[in-house]
């Protein structure tokens, strides 16, 4: 059909049409089109259909395909999420812990404890070695420990004899009355 409107055309006979295509007579549409360098060429209506049908249906599978794969991203997205909230808050909790650990260090070791441990980077810090590590950074800081004021000898004066000082004891800071 499509050979004998083209020799009509070009007033040709189909024979000479397909010898100069280099088709021969059994010739498919396909074959007939990669002739005349197009890209489809279609005879009738049901090679038109099938060939839209094809074409749909792989635009169909691609499409479901790609919704499987979106849902797969977005399923492993809220995965994703859900792991992130929860290492970040056990980072929050880890961290609270080693500010703490970190502050009652710093008192034991005799520093104030006064100090914004919330604003200390705790990677400077060895916790393996935890009392080396607060001395260089004391030292690093300009910070020292507060003296701690030890009470000297507590001594009782037996010849102290008053009615007034009943029960009392003296102290060489002061004195403290007991009942």
């Amino acid at each position: 059909m499509i050979l004998n409107k083209l020799a009509e055309a070009f007033s040709l006979s189909v024979d000479e049409v397909m010898e100069k295509l280099n088709l021969n007579s059994n010739a498919t549409s396909k074959e007939i089109a990669k002739a005349l360098d197009v890209y489809g060429l279609f005879q009738d209506k049901t090679e038109i259909e099938n060939y839209v049908k094809s074409k749909v249906q792989n635009k169909i599978s691609e499409i479901e395909k790609l919704s499987s794969e979106l849902e797969e991203a977005k399923t492993n997205s809220l995965n994703l999420e859900t792991e992130k909230t929860n290492i970040t808050d056990k980072f929050n909790k880890l961290s609270a812990q080693l500010k703490n650990n970190l502050k009652s260090e710093f008192v034991k070791l005799g520093y104030s404890d006064k100090l914004n441990f919330d604003s200390i980077d705790l990677n400077l810090f060895d916790f393996s070695n935890l009392q080396k590590s607060i001395s260089s950074y004391a030292k690093d800081n300009s910070l020292a420990p507060e003296k701690i004021i030890e009470p000297n000898n507590i001594v009782a004066q037996e010849d102290f004899k008053s009615n007034t000082f009943n029960n009392v004891q003296a102290f060489e800071i002061g004195a403290k009355r007991s009942k």
